[in-house]
């Protein structure tokens, strides 16, 4: 199973700022992690606008062995939400919403329609519950679904808390954004996307709710087993402008730096846009960078990451676009932007911190299930010794080892604990537990 649309990022190393950018630094590190399997993508630094750096790692297409470059084309997943804020921002100063404007307006079937603003579904404080979140979403994401049907799939569950009770993220409320948005301008999303945004700035790698097309400069993802196995494609309709957005990672690069320049809101807009409450704005939040905050978003859809993040104070635009990780995302741009900062950042080896061996590990096979959890999660191991799991339909992952009971697959952010005395496993992602009982044996 994976996360699909959310991934929040910290930055935890010093400040330092110089004039030269270490190349040779940040091409060490991006080639290590090709060298070594362990990931592709994209990165791209602007500097006052200007590009100061840019490297492509790995491929865009393994089975047709075309490589990733510059103007290879990702999916975004939630950077896209960065884009719809901007476009309810446009949508205010035209005179057409305002923040306070309640989504009964537009949706009065969702329970608190009265009470939920604009501002609300903005900033993450609706109380709706977040719709991919549910162990169902997978099983659905890369169907074709109208609007109707997934409007009917978000009212169908209860709400998380009162609306500005707390922050709690969701891209239930992002895609109503979306909705909204073509409400008011009588206009697809990918239409006032385009209109409003991508034509004035003069972006033209950058579009909306597309199938992937392989023939063209646009790369597949992937998820790592053993190897690389191509990840199931989403309906880019389900996320609408909550993560449907696929650009280069230059393309990404000038948004930002186009927004954090005033071209594209007023300077009554940006600083709205920016107002933080729980550490996020509108489509933004802030990630700590020692003594300054720098912002930004991230992004996770398929096997495709991301990651757009602002130095205000020094102009500066960082993006990180990967469509297949298993070493951290956010490792990476620790790492690149190391050799920008003059910071230490050593380039990991690569080497397995613990290996278990296949007694370790065969007592954990079988299938478990959980009345509370909709998917059985079948636990197999394979070449002797790495321990894979996977969940009803879904492709297989692997599980790596923090101790003899403590497994991670971090692309997606899960755990899974196996009792020590008893059939069970815990199964932990998103804020959320799981506890499964053993079926039967694997080869029963």
């Amino acid at each position: 199973m994976k996360i699909l649309l959310s991934a929040f990022l910290l930055f935890v190393f010093h400040f330092g700022f110089t004039q030269e950018f270490n190349h040779s630094k940040a091409d060490s590190l991006l080639q290590a992690i090709e060298d070594h399997n362990e990931g592709m993508g994209v990165v791209t630094i602007l500097k006052n606008g200007e590009l100061i750096y840019e490297k492509a790692y790995g491929f865009a297409n393994i089975e047709a062995q075309k490589r990733n470059h510059s103007s290879t084309l990702f999916r975004i997943g939630s950077i896209s939400k960065t884009y719809t804020a901007v476009l309810i921002l446009k949508a205010i100063e035209e005179g057409l919403l305002n923040l306070d404007v309640k989504l009964s307006a537009f949706y009065p079937d969702f329970k608190n329609a009265d009470k939920i603003t604009i501002g609300h579904l903005l900033q993450h404080r609706s109380g709706l519950y977040n719709f991919t979140n549910s162990p169902l979403y997978v099983q659905y994401m890369t169907e074709s679904k109208s609007k109707a049907e997934l409007l009917e799939i978000m009212l169908s569950s209860e709400n998380s808390f009162e609306p500005d009770e707390k922050f709690e993220y969701s891209n239930t409320g992002y895609v109503l954004l979306s909705y909204i948005l073509e409400d008011v301008y009588e206009l697809s999303y990918g239409e006032i996307l385009e209109e409003k945004v991508l034509e004035p700035l003069d972006l033209e790698n950058t579009y909306f709710g597309k199938p992937i097309d392989q023939n063209a400069n646009e790369a597949v993802s992937y998820y790592k087993t053993l190897d690389w196995q191509l990840s199931p494609e989403t309906y880019m309709l389900i996320p609408m402008g909550a993560g449907g957005i696929t650009a280069t990672s230059q393309d990404v690069a000038l948004f930002y730096e186009a927004l954090f320049n005033d071209k594209i809101l007023n300077e009554s807009s940006f600083k709205k846009m920016t107002e933080l409450k729980d550490g996020f704005g509108y489509g933004i939040f802030e990630m700590p960078y020692y003594e300054q905050k720098i912002l930004g978003h991230t992004g996770g859809i398929d096997g495709f990451q991301s990651v757009a993040v602002h130095f205000e104070s020094e102009n500066l635009t960082a993006v990180l676009l990967c469509n297949a990780v298993s070493y951290r995302r956010n490792e990476i741009l620790l790492g690149i932007l190391s050799a920008y900062f003059e910071k230490d950042f050593e380039i990991p080896d690569f080497k397995p911190a613990i290996v278990l061996k296949s007694e370790d590990l065969l007592g954990f096979e079988g299938i478990y299930r959980s009345a509370s959890f909709p998917l059985k999660i079948t636990i197999s191991v394979e070449n002797e010794n790495q321990l894979m799991a996977q969940a009803t339909g879904q492709p297989a992952f692997p599980l790596t080892p923090i101790d003899k009971y403590n497994f991670t697959f971090d692309p997606a952010g899960v755990k899974i604990i196996f009792d020590a005395d008893n059939p069970h496993l815990t199964l932990e992602q998103n804020g959320m537990k799981f506890k499964l009982e053993k079926e039967q044996n694997k080869d029963d």
